[in-house]
């Protein structure tokens, strides 16, 4: 009798256990889908996907801000003056120049877009922009045709064309990058970035794509995650920037133009200057640089991947229910100790296998699940205690 007794205790005790760890695999769940930490998730994991590194010199910026322009005594900056500014830095040599302008609409004097026009129909090494309106996906089909996707008026070939949306996570900080974007034709639009590191990367190394949306670094394939993005690390930082250089000192040539041979020359206009992005490195940084970045990240194949989120809660609710047990079996200090040990080694495999392997593994969930379970224990064992008692 005795013995069935104890027996049948021990099976509830068992039970309850399980039941807790259940109980607490579910917490686990749902905290990993609401994503209620990423206050404190995303700061943690911007320390590990960026470091400090110098800046890559051949990508220089242009900038046509409120002192160039009370320096040449102008109200704006035209479509001549840019024409005469790229006409300048491109007959100087270099390898390309991209203009941050959308100019999807004709000027109201033709004498500017004739100008701007003849300076790129001359040089082979000037790229456009283009942007992509995500808002009227699923708007009928004259909607989309004008609104999705608009095409600058001047008459250059595609492959001097790229798209320019920055994507940016719930905090609104732009870590992750949308490599592509597809036509209402089923083509597909690379990122500016994408376009213009190709032609600082060897012909084993470009980045490449197929209509499937499988993009590729060489023969090396970039993992996307489940909204074909990819995140990226910056090379910017509060002690090093891109190079810089304001447009009247080009324009006067206070700044020689051979200055910009066979360099990647950014043009940051006028209206995106004062176009801001929070990032993980140093706050607010302008449109421009975030895309001199990417570039620079393109470039040293500096990407990561996050693992999907089938994975991840897998992951973490193992990571929750065996160190519950773990925990149980053990007396208060050395269960302190273990889960000083369990931090350190999730910490460690984070950092592994984003170095190693360029993959993300799910860093303050899993820190949490271990510290939610070493809670249980105690509180289990308090609850347990009382009952006897």
């Amino acid at each position: 009798m005795f013995k069935n007794q104890f027996i049948i205790l021990g099976g509830l005790c068992l039970l309850k256990k399980l039941l807790t760890a259940i109980a607490l695999a579910w917490v686990m769940v749902i905290i990993w889908y609401t994503d209620a930490f990423y206050f404190i998730d995303n700061p943690l994991t911007d320390k590990i996907t960026n470091k400090p590194r110098p800046t890559n010199p051949d990508i220089k910026i242009i900038t046509v801000d409120s002192t160039s322009l009370n320096k040449m005594d102008l109200e704006s900056w035209s479509r001549s003056q840019m024409a005469e500014l790229v006409d300048k830095v491109a007959t100087a040599g270099a390898k390309a120049i991209w203009i941050n302008d959308l100019y999807t609409s004709e000027s109201t004097i033709p004498t500017e877009d004739q100008a701007l026009a003849e300076v790129i129909a001359k040089h082979a090494n000037i790229y456009l922009p283009v942007k992509v309106n995500f808002d009227v996906i699923g708007q009928p089909t004259r909607v989309l045709e004008r609104e999705y996707l608009k095409y600058p008026v001047f008459d250059l070939p595609s492959e001097r064309i790229g798209h320019i949306n920055i994507m940016k996570d719930r905090d609104g900080v732009v870590r992750k990058i949308l490599l592509g974007v597809p036509t209402l034709d089923d083509e597909i639009v690379p990122l500016i970035g994408v376009r213009l590191a190709n032609l600082l990367l060897p012909e084993d190394s470009q980045i490449t794509w197929n209509k499937s949306f499988i993009w590729s670094r060489g023969l090396e394939r970039i993992q996307l995650d489940k909204n074909l993005q990819v995140g990226f690390s910056y090379s910017s930082s509060a002690k090093s920037k891109f190079d810089t250089i304001p447009a009247w000192s080009v324009m006067s040539d206070e700044t020689d133009p051979s200055y910009f041979r066979n360099s990647l020359v950014l043009i940051e206009t006028y209206d995106d200057v004062r176009n801001f992005y929070k990032t993980p490195v140093v706050g607010q940084m302008s449109e421009t640089e975030v895309q001199a970045n990417i570039i620079q990240a393109i470039i040293e194949g500096r990407f990561y991947t996050e693992i999907s989120d089938s994975l991840a809660i897998t992951i973490v609710v193992l990571a929750a229910m065996l160190s519950f047990y773990l925990f149980d079996a053990l007396r208060l200090k050395l269960g302190i100790i273990l889960l000083i040990i369990l931090l350190a080694l999730n910490t460690g495999a984070v950092v592994y296998f984003y170095n190693n392997k360029a993959i993300l593994l799910p860093n303050f969930a899993t820190a949490l699940a271990f510290i939610l379970a070493f809670v249980a224990v105690i509180l289990y064992n308090k609850v347990i205690n009382k009952q006897k008692n």
